[in-house]
Formats: C-alpha cells, sequence, structure tokens
C-alpha cells in the first residue's frame, strides 16, 4: 500500500517536471509574442 503511494507521488512529479520543461518554453515565446503585440511590433514571421 505504501508502495503504490509512493509510486503515485513519484509519476506525478514526474508529470509535473515534464510540463514544467514543455510548457516552460512555450510559456515565453507566448509572453514575448504578447510584448511585442503591446508595443506595437508584433510580426507573423
Amino acid at each position: 500500500m505504501i508502495q503504490l503511494l509512493f509510486l503515485v507521488l513519484f509519476a506525478k512529479g514526474i508529470v509535473a517536471l515534464l510540463l514544467m520543461v514543455y510548457i516552460g518554453p512555450l510559456r515565453e515565446l507566448v509572453m514575448k509574442g504578447l510584448d511585442q503585440v503591446k508595443w506595437g511590433k508584433f510580426q507573423l514571421l
């Protein structure tokens, strides 16, 4: 029972880490894009 609990916590930790790794750069790009829109310098390419 305790092993199962640790396994679930471990899995959650890995998922959270992956989400941070994958979403971090994307969020940064979105923030940069919003900054460019805000300053009126937005270009599609």
